[in-house]
């Protein structure tokens, strides 16, 4: 007979139907304690020192409970679960973990500044040492596009590396990005009751290279910005 437990059972109210389980072992001596993986983040004293239990004490639901809370207390898991089962002259247990990780070092390559390598790395909201999720590499992917668009590359794509480092607990993330050629400015469209001419307001943007001679400036957002601030102050 064996029963697990998951984290988020243990976290709050137990289910009736492993408290039926895990009173099937109540009082029965605890004969082995076991963890899965056998690489842990957290050494097997440590792991042993955590638990309100050893080797030969009696087996209680309530304790087991609080085991798997103080484990989950270190944070340095992302899931825990346990396996009892029974033994010859007693019960053994088998916590089945999976570790957390944190975000270490972000890097993104391939692109051209504007944006600078710090401002992309910003964009991702991978902030180091905060606990790193799957979900968080395909958020970042996005966010980087976004600002990658905002800075006239429309056609980028993006790719994204994890390393693990056990010794750390850190997810080191990097991204790789292919721009592609960056937009270029063209004539803007302009509606509205302007009171002025199209190639006025055009010029006031400077997003002509010397009056249009060599063609359009490429397209960045702080050049988008100043633009639309030089016109304001044109009005004025």
């Amino acid at each position: 007979m064996a029963l697990a437990l998951t984290l988020a059972a243990s976290a709050q109210e137990s289910p009736a139907s492993f408290l039926r389980d895990a009173l099937k072992y109540e009082g029965q001596r605890i004969v082995e304690i076991d963890f899965e993986p056998a690489d842990q983040p957290l050494s097997r004293n440590e792991l042993l020192t955590a638990l309100p239990f050893h080797v030969g004490d009696a087996f209680h639901e309530r304790e087991l409970r609080e085991a798997i809370q103080r484990l989950y207390a270190t944070g340095r898991f992302a899931n825990l679960a346990v396996d009892a089962t029974e033994a010859p002259d007693g019960v053994a247990l088998r916590f089945i973990t999976e570790s957390a990780w944190f975000v270490g070092r972000v890097v993104v390559l391939g692109v051209k500044a504007p944006p600078n390598s710090g401002q992309l790395a910003s964009a991702t909201k991978l902030v180091l040492g905060r606990r790193y999720f799957e979900t968080d590499k395909n958020q970042g992917m996005e966010a980087i596009k976004v600002l990658l668009r905002a800075n006239g590359y429309y056609r980028a794509s993006v790719a994204a590396v994890v390393n693990f480092d056990p010794v750390k607990a850190e997810a080191n993330v990097r991204f790789g990005v292919g721009t592609g050629k960056r937009a270029r400015f063209e004539h803007p469209a302009i509606t509205g009751d302007a009171e002025r001419s199209d190639e006025a307001i055009t010029r006031a943007t400077h997003w002509k290279r010397l009056y249009g001679w060599l063609g359009w400036q490429e397209v960045t957002e702080a050049r988008l910005r100043q633009g639309l601030e030089n016109v304001r102050r044109y009005y004025e």
